[in-house]
This record gives structure tokens, C-alpha cells and sequence, in this order.
């Protein structure tokens, strides 16, 4: 079943972004939820490379809920897959939640690690993430979505000046 998946999604980034997008629209649930993790270290926010976005290919550690899975599960989850660590839900805050678009809805946790937190290492084994790297607040690389920028953009600096980032 993984080597089908694996070579599945390897075939993806073949098919134009026009029909890839009616293909997703067509195999997947109309409504989605979905978490995003903001990982930061000091003044550094973890950004992974996507393989299969092309627009935006940086971001932050994302995935959906699978049915019955609770949020935090599935953050926990996603960070382990992503980045082949294993984190306990307590360590998790959730910052915000809502509809992202009319048919997605979000629910994002922040996640402060200190230099103990094991360097990235890619550990999706359908290829997904291709590599990932600590940006400083101030010096974010292009190529991250707007949604995520503004993300990055209102926690980061509001956790570097010592605020509660779940009051935002």
C-alpha cells in the first residue's frame, strides 16, 4: 500500500496544476479539517519543503484530521511524520482556529522547542517533504503561502516580545 501511495504521488508533480487541482477536487471530501503547527525556537520558525506545492512550496508542518481524530492527535501526528519526531500532546497550544476558506477548516498550534528539539531530518516516506530548515523571524525565504506568512507574521514576533501567543 505505501510503495502504490509512493508512487502515486510521485507521478503528481507530472500532472499540471490546472487538472491536479480538478483531480484533488474530485477524489476528496468537500470539507476538510486540517492543523498546522508553527515550530519556533527562539527567534526561528521551522519551515518545511513541500513537494507537491507548487506555488507555495515552504510552510509550516500541515495535514489533515483523519475521521475521529482529534486535533492535538493529529498535530502530534503530522510532526512525527514530517519530521520524524515524536512530541507529547501537552506540548502543543492552540493559537487559533477557523474557516480558512468556505470549505476548510484550520486549527494551528504553536510549539516552542528549545536547542534539545533533534535537528530536522525528512521522515515522510511518500517523499512529501523534501527537506526542511530553521528561518529567523526577520529573514522569512519567499515561497511560503500567504495564509501561513500571516501566521508566522502576528505569533512570531508577538512570542519573541514575550506575549501569550494563545491570546492572539
Amino acid at each position: 500500500m505505501r510503495l502504490r501511495r509512493r508512487i502515486t504521488l510521485g507521478l503528481l508533480r507530472y500532472i499540471p496544476s490546472p487538472l491536479l487541482e480538478r483531480l484533488i477536487w474530485c477524489t476528496q471530501p468537500k470539507f476538510v479539517m486540517a492543523v498546522a503547527v508553527m515550530a519556533l525556537r527562539q527567534d526561528h520558525v521551522l519551515l518545511l519543503r513541500h513537494r507537491y506545492r507548487r506555488r507555495h512550496p515552504l510552510g509550516l508542518v500541515t495535514g489533515f484530521i483523519e475521521p475521529g481524530e482529534p486535533p492535538q492527535v493529529a498535530a502530534c501526528r503530522e510532526i512525527r511524520e514530517e519530521t520524524g519526531v515524536a512530541i507529547t500532546g501537552d506540548r502543543l497550544r492552540c493559537i487559533r482556529m477557523g474557516f480558512v476558506s468556505r470549505h476548510h477548516f484550520e486549527v494551528v498550534y504553536y510549539l516552542e522547542v528549545d536547542d534539545s528539539f533533534p535537528q530536522f531530518t525528512p521522515a515522510s516516506l511518500d517523499g512529501e517533504i523534501a527537506n526542511g530548515q530553521w528561518y529567523a523571524l526577520d529573514h522569512l525565504p519567499p515561497g511560503i503561502s500567504p495564509a501561513q506568512l500571516a501566521i508566522i507574521e502576528q505569533i512570531g514576533p508577538g512570542r519573541a516580545e514575550g506575549s501569550d501567543p494563545s491570546r492572539v
